[in-house]
Formats: C-alpha cells, sequence, structure tokens
C-alpha cells in the first residue's frame, strides 16, 4: 500500500471514530511517517480547527512474530491507568492513538544529559510498579520465553535464509550453544517485573518545554527482570535507529556507557551493588535477544530497515561481549567493580 492509500485509509478511520473529524481530506490533512519497525506509524494532522488536531495512526505489522491482541489489551490498560496514550479507535488492522503534542523522540544528547537521565529512570520505576497481573495473568519472564519464541520462528522458516551468505551464521544463532551461552548469563537473581521491553531512543520521548518523559510502543512489554528495561536504556549510547540511509540503523561502539554512568542509572533507580551487576549481565542478554528477533522479523531483502543486519550485527555483539564477560571473570569480576563502584 502506497501512501496516498495510507493517507486516505487514515482519514476515512478518523471519520469514522471521531466525528470532529468528519470533514477531514487529502486537502486539509497531512500524513507524516515515522520511523518504525514492526509496525507502520504515522502522524495524521489537519489543519481543521478541531481537537485533537494531530493523531497516531498506527498500521498494524503482519509477521506474525508478536501477539496484536495481547498487545491491545496491555495498550488500554496503561491508557486506562494514564501510562501511556488514549486511543481513540481500534480494529485488528489498524489503530488511532493520542498523539503527545510537542513530545518529541530524545537524542543522544539529552540521553546524556544527567537531568533526563535521571527523569528516565524514575520513569522507568513507575512503569515497573504497574501492576499487570489482570491483564497477564498466568504469563511467565519474556526475557525466558522470547528468544525461544523467535527460534521457533526462525527454524520454522529456515528456508528463507538458506541462500544469504550469513546463513551459516545464523545457524549458530538458532543452535543450542548459543542458547546455552545466553541462558548461562542472565541475571536470574534479579526481580521479575512489569517491563516496557523495547526502550530505544524513537520510543521515548520528551518535552523540552515541559521536561517530561513518555514510553510508547508497548508491543513487547511483559514481566522481565528489573535490569532488561535499564540495560536497553545503555544500549541507546551506541546505537542510531534514526539513520536515514540504509541499513536504516547505525551503531557507535566507541559510545558504550562507563560503568561509573551505569552506576548512577543504577542509584536513581534506588539500588546498588547488586543491581548494577544485574544490569552488566543483561547488557549481554539483550543483544541476544534483539538478534534473535529481527532474524525471525526478516523475510525478503527490502529497501527498507534491514532486519538480516540488524539481527547479525546485534549476534556479533552478544559473541564478543559474552567472551569479554567470561575471559575477565564473569559475575565474580562484576561483583568486585560493584562493590568499589558502590563502597
Amino acid at each position: 500500500m502506497n501512501q496516498i492509500d495510507h493517507h486516505m485509509q487514515a482519514i476515512a478511520f478518523a471519520s469514522q471514530v471521531l466525528p470532529i473529524w468528519s470533514e477531514a481530506t487529502l486537502e486539509n490533512t497531512s500524513l507524516k511517517r515515522f520511523t518504525s519497525t514492526s509496525n507502520i506509524v504515522f502522524l495524521l494532522e489537519t489543519s481543521l480547527n478541531i481537537i485533537p488536531n494531530q493523531l497516531v495512526y498506527r498500521v498494524f505489522g503482519t509477521s506474525g512474530i508478536t501477539d496484536k491482541s495481547r498487545e491491545i489489551r496491555i495498550f488500554n490498560e496503561l491508557s486506562r491507568l494514564s501510562q501511556g496514550p488514549k486511543c481513540y479507535g481500534l480494529t485488528d488492522y489498524h489503530r488511532l492513538e493520542e498523539y503527545y503534542k510537542d513530545f518529541v523522540p530524545i537524542t543522544h544528547e539529552v540521553l546524556s544529559n544527567e537531568k533526563y537521565l535521571k527523569k528516565i529512570i524514575r520513569r522507568i520505576k513507575r512503569f515497573h510498579g504497574v501492576n499487570m497481573d489482570s491483564v497477564l495473568c498466568g504469563e511467565g519472564n519474556l526475557t525466558l520465553d522470547y528468544p525461544e519464541r523467535w527460534r521457533t520462528a526462525i527454524r520454522n522458516k529456515i528456508h528463507v535464509y538458506e541462500k544469504h551468505a550469513d546463513f551459516t551464521e545464523i545457524e549458530e544463532l538458532i543452535g543450542d550453544q548459543a542458547m546455552e551461552k545466553f541462558l548461562s548469563v542472565l541475571p536470574t537473581d534479579s526481580p521479575v517485573v512489569f517491563s516496557h521491553l523495547d526502550l530505544s531512543l524513537v520510543n521515548i520521548l520528551y518535552n523540552p518545554i515541559l521536561q517530561k518523559i513518555r514510553f510508547v510502543d508497548v508491543e513487547f512489554a511483559g514481566y522481565s527482570y528489573r535490569s532488561t528495561d535499564v540495560a536497553n536504556i545503555i544500549n541507546n549510547f551506541r546505537l542510531d535507529f534514526l539513520h536515514k540511509s540504509f541499513p536504516f540503523f547505525n551503531v557507535y561502539y566507541d559510545r558504550t556507557a562507563s560503568d561509573e554512568i551505569i552506576a548512577e542509572y543504577v542509584k536513581e533507580y534506588g539500588e546498588g551493588k547488586d543491581m548494577w551487576v544485574e544490569v552488566k549481565r543483561s547488557l549481554i542478554c539483550v543483544s541476544f535477544t534483539w538478534a534473535m528477533w529481527s532474524i525471525a522479523e526478516f523475510s525478503e531483502p527490502s529497501d527498507g530497515f534491514s532486519y538480516l543486519d540488524y539481527g547479525l550485527t546485534r549476534f556479533r555483539m552478544f559473541k564478543n561481549e559474552f567472551y569479554d564477560y567470561v575471559q575477565s571473570g564473569g559475575k565474580e569480576h562484576l561483583e568486585k567493580i560493584a562493590k568499589k563502584l558502590f563502597s
């Protein structure tokens, strides 16, 4: 579907669920696509003198990697609890959401600002305190579930990857040895809490005037180790999903957060050396998790986001990080560093 088709569909949906949008046309509206991966997300805006005059229009992806009905339940509950945007309209195909006016995706520069860093961590702590038992009753730890689920998805369509030059590395990713390494470094002593699990820069919005932080896109949210969200935040120092040319991401290996910065995150969360060790281990694990997801999302080459390149990049990061972890002395080595940082 091209941009015009999406635009017409967005107008029709907005007019259907919001009567004040009944006079919206192609001439008095605009549709701007946001950076996104699993879903197609747009800003629908009108020059009509109405409120709201800006909406987020989300077209759900069709990969089948994530459970859309589950995501909808989480979205609605967070909206009810004022922990997420309002839902104006919903079908199995698309959703109209509240647009956080004057909020923009956070940048590397803002992330490095101590003031905003602390706000983000406090926001994570509040998010972790949300009780989602009524929505996610009986669900387990997604840090354990997701990689296995996505590995199965890759194996079920292994023919898609066989013709690619990196097929051997994909086989390595879904092999038992890689999974065993991942499981061995998991911070299993970390408390399990309701987590966002996709805190990339494009999913963290901030308002420079109000100095407020908002999280969006809860597609992967669920129960996980408390350290996972913090690890994903720290990874943002070196990952860029706003890269404007193929493969539409970039990795800045020289931007790795120092042990001292990670300690500041942990202190702002209200914890000490134990959580610091958990976060350092989770930093290794999230590379594996995102590698598995991205390879599972890949179908065929396209001009858009390169799932194959991103997945292989994250897997290589995992292998390097795991090697360094083992060679340096593993958990015991981290505990010694943590003791000095928090003494």
